[in-house]
């Protein structure tokens, strides 16, 4: 059950007992009429234990959760540097929440194909390809063809661009 949460839930959770472990120890002390030196350094210590528990948690998930981040960012700049541009071009469809036919008009509209060729290889009405070809463009934010290959191509050349400069 704990290992399914998301790493702010965990981190919170131990954060949680952390402080309640801190603060069992100091109402402990506080209500302890009589502190002998030894009960004294016994419940500090363990304020600062759970203290220093505290914080540390919190820098281990916060660390996990930037190297996760991290992995993400750098399995799809592998893809892209390794010559999956398809993963590259996938992530942009999704982005752009294209459906399947407009993901599919958008691959031909980059081969270079025309609307009247697109709707003759798909087997649909010119008017229908024409609509979808407009709806690629707007959801893409270009306003032609030549600029939807450009974007994804400057996609996967930054990438390997700024994989470059990490490497140097």
């Amino acid at each position: 059950m704990f290992v399914n949460l998301k790493t702010s839930t965990k981190t919170a959770i131990l954060l949680f007992f952390a402080v309640y472990i801190a603060g069992v120890q100091a109402l402990l002390l506080l209500t302890r009429t009589s502190h002998g030196v030894t009960h004294v350094l016994i419940c500090v210590s363990a304020i600062l234990a759970a203290v220093a528990s505290g914080f540390l948690i919190y820098s281990i998930m916060d660390r996990l959760d930037r190297f996760r981040n991290r992995e993400k960012d750098l399995e799809l700049r592998l893809r892209a540097v390794s010559g999956d541009i398809g993963a590259v071009i996938d992530a942009r469809f999704e982005e752009w929440h294209l459906s399947d036919s407009e993901k599919e008009v958008a691959l031909l509209m980059i081969k270079g194909f025309s609307n009247q060729e697109i709707s003759d290889l798909r087997g649909t009405a010119l008017a229908t390809t024409k609509s979808q070809v407009s709806t690629v463009l707007r959801k893409s934010d270009v306003n032609c063809r030549q600029k939807l290959a450009s974007m994804l191509v400057d996609d996967v050349v930054d990438q390997r661009m700024a994989e470059m400069a990490v490497a140097k």
